[in-house]
């Protein structure tokens, strides 16, 4: 065939006369991954990890690249891989946790195209993928940057990121800085005070004291 894309049309068989012929690509299952620039300390088995996560299963050791003439790593390591059915590639970053931060690596592999690095599906990329959820909205299909969803007039932020409005029904547990909003007057610097003796911390001992909203 003269391209890959000619190739992969044929996947679905071919028919010649009467008679149907199914088509397989020939070629290796072993894929060589290589990930770019990667601190040393940064172990192997958080690799192996990773891949997994994909489907991917690293059938060979970790191997770390040398400076020429050296026993001076790199930092690029690379490995023998088998992918599992169905997975056209793995994406172009791979992130890693370094100290407190997450920090994303170049990766690379042989026949690699562009796919989202959500759920490495090749027909959308991460920012419109129907499994990637809006940590502003709570929405899937884009992310908290994309997000159009209407902003409080007040704190100017997103629906789940608003902190000065009441817990909206079924969202208390995705709504944690509304969550510390004042029961009784549903403000987040809280003016309630005793409706008896008139201080925010009640010193009544008659059991019965009620709290009144006071703005000051």
């Amino acid at each position: 065939m003269d391209s890959k894309q000619n190739a992969l049309k044929m996947m679905g068989g071919v028919s010649i006369g009467s008679r149907e012929y199914s088509v397989s690509l020939m070629h290796s299952d072993i894929t060589v991954v290589s990930i770019m620039k990667l601190p040393s300390y940064v172990p192997d088995e958080d690799i192996r990890i990773k891949l997994a996560i994909k489907g991917v299963n690293v059938v060979s050791p970790i191997y770390r690249r040398t400076v020429p003439g050296t026993q001076v790593a790199d930092g690029t390591r690379f490995m023998r891989c088998k992918f599992p059915p169905g997975l056209v590639a793995l994406p172009w970053t791979i992130p890693f946790k370094i100290g407190s931060d997450t920090k994303y690596f170049r990766l690379k592999h042989n026949n690699q195209t562009k796919v989202c690095s959500e759920c490495s599906s090749p027909d959308h990329m991460k920012n419109s993928c129907p499994h990637f959820e809006c940590y502003g909205c709570g929405e899937v299909g884009h992310s908290k940057r994309f997000c159009k969803a209407t902003k409080c007039k007040s704190c100017s932020n997103l629906p789940l990121l608003c902190v000065c409005t009441r817990v909206a029904p079924g969202m208390e547990d995705r709504t944690p800085h509304a969550s510390k909003n004042c029961k009784e007057c549903g403000k987040f610097f809280c003016n309630c005070k005793c409706r008896v003796c008139g201080n925010k911390v009640c010193i009544c001992v008659c059991s019965k004291c009620e709290l009144l909203p006071v703005c000051l």
